[in-house]
């Protein structure tokens, strides 16, 4: 009764105190909002602090409450300074602002990724919410319901998984602003998007054949605007990133020394990146040059530089026959291509700007042709098994005479003759332990790493020395590889005695034979 009848004064604040529990107390202030507080000293400092108002909070709770306030404060807690924290707390949309503009547009090239998935996915009712309060249950639902909507890029009957994708690429995304708001100093609790279990991904491995090439060059040719045809093409040769070239600027390139320096790259470096004669062609007759500070200009866009690519390609792949394929396929044909014609992966690694050597991995499956040739040749034998078959030394003799470096065949150096018999050059198997590193064509050979170790010191074939294609695909430049006289006259004959199981050199019959 004492609390509801208690009257406000016409100025100031009334305070009821209670006679029982020190520091609790009601107080009426001159409107009539009466709110039960708590007071006291805490670390040495008088504080008053808020408890509820009636008669949402009952005498009974506000008392409960009160002493509770005590407790802690008594086991050192400051509930006053944890209010005003929470009061101070940073929310999710001051969270994002601050991630774009001290973080992401400073460091990042795909910035405008990360503020369209914001945009796009993340509701509006997030903004206002203080960060302590996004729970880890609150990123599940959220990651869920990204995962099912539809993506707008497939028309009619969209696959019922949704958009997965863009769900897995928000989860990151909301990791590593959570993360950088606990070294901020916006929040101090865990970081609710830890944990999650992400969506499986398939790699992307979609690349122009060479009719799919033909078909698109000739699209480019038909393509009415200029500019847009010369990005493309360059695309294609170059290999570079989609936001990398339209935001090249003429000062970034130099004719003199044919190179394209890229300044701001997503591995966080510069690449600097050989040009081809048909990319200096185009380049040199583009009509921005010498007329505008950027290759590829742009009146309508605020950066002034072209910046959506996406319509023109839509233009282009339906008149090539190739509605499946996506810009970023451009940059993966070029490695595809490298790794068909034999290049070596970290020097496609270096070419495409990699970070990692595991990123370029995708490449080796991509070129077929070694296993094209290790089927036809499996074929071969074992349709043959139980033949009497045995090394026509005569037709190689011929092609020696001819003057042919390699009688077996470059894309085919290894030549398995059915049903036990393997024979190399020493030239072949001297360029492919300088082209690929040494495991790698062990297992093409079907023998160990140590087994062909052996195989090239007996027959005096230099290897790359330790650590060299660790250094060549972090960029390093690497001495100039000896080039021993190896007569194409040699040659090694390794004859397994258990046929398919990898051997070492010991239990392999090798014979030198000269022809």
């Amino acid at each position: 009764m004492l609390v509801e009848n208690a009257r406000p004064r016409r100025q100031g604040q009334l305070f009821v105190r209670d006679d029982q529990l020190t520091g609790f107390a009601l107080r009426v202030t001159c409107n009539g909002v009466k709110s039960f507080v708590w007071e006291g000293r805490i670390k040495g400092r008088m504080r008053r602090i808020t408890l509820g108002q009636f008669p949402a909070l009952s005498v009974l709770d506000a008392r409960k409450a009160a002493l509770e306030t005590k407790t802690a404060i008594v086991h050192g807690a400051d509930p006053s300074k944890e209010r005003a924290d929470q009061r101070a707390e940073a929310t999710f949309g001051e969270l994002a602002n601050t991630y774009l503009e001290r973080h992401a547009r400073q460091r990042k090239v795909s910035w405008r990724e990360d503020e369209a998935l914001l945009n796009n996915h993340v509701p509006l009712s997030w903004r206002s919410r203080r960060l302590s309060e996004i729970s880890r249950q609150d990123v599940i639902h959220l990651r869920d319901a990204v995962s099912r909507k539809t993506d707008p890029r497939k028309k009619g009957n969209a696959k019922a998984g949704g958009i997965p994708y863009a769900a897995n690429h928000l989860i990151r995304l909301l990791r590593a602003m959570f993360n950088l708001a606990r070294d901020w100093g916006m929040i101090s609790a865990d970081n609710p998007a830890t944990r999650i279990k992400l969506f499986p991904e398939r790699k992307r491995d979609r690349f122009l054949s060479p009719d799919e090439l033909a078909r698109v060059n000739q699209a480019l040719a038909q393509e009415p605007n200029e500019s847009w045809r010369a990005y493309f093409a360059l695309s294609l040769m170059l290999g570079t990133r989609k936001s990398e070239l339209l935001a090249t600027r003429w000062t970034d390139l130099e004719f003199k020394q044919r190179t394209l320096r890229i300044p701001q790259t997503k591995a966080g470096r510069p690449h600097l990146l050989p040009l081809p004669t048909p990319a200096i062609s185009i380049l040199e007759s583009l009509p921005s040059r010498n007329a505008s500070e950027w290759v590829f200009p742009s009146t309508e866009s605020a950066t002034g530089h072209m910046v959506s690519p996406k319509p023109a390609w839509a233009r282009i792949r339906r008149a090539a026959g190739v509605p499946d394929v996506q810009i970023h396929d451009l940059r993966r044909t070029l490695g595809s291509w490298l790794a068909a014609s034999g290049y070596s992966l970290p020097l496609i690694g270096r070419a495409l700007n990699h970070s990692n050597v595991s990123t370029t991995a995708i490449y080796a499956r991509l070129d077929l042709d070694p296993v094209r040739t290790a089927l036809e040749n499996n074929a071969a034998m074992m349709l043959s098994a139980g033949a009497d078959t045995k090394i026509q030394t005569e037709e190689v003799a011929a092609s020696v005479a001819k003057g042919d470096p390699d009688p077996i065949g470059s894309t085919a150096f290894l030549r398995t003759v059915p049903p036990e018999t393997s024979v190399l050059t020493r030239e072949a198997l001297y360029q492919r332990v300088w082209s690929n590193p040494v495991e790698s064509v062990a297992q093409q050979l079907g023998i160990s790493g140590r087994g062909l170790s052996k195989i090239c010191l007996r027959f005096e074939i230099p290897v790359p020395p330790r650590g060299y294609w660790t250094k060549l695909a972090a960029g390093k430049r690497q001495p100039a590889r000896a080039t021993p006289n190896l007569s194409p006259e040699i040659r090694i004959r390794t004859t397994r005695k258990n046929s398919g199981t990898p051997v070492e050199p010991g239990q392999m019959g090798e014979t030198l034979v000269s022809l």
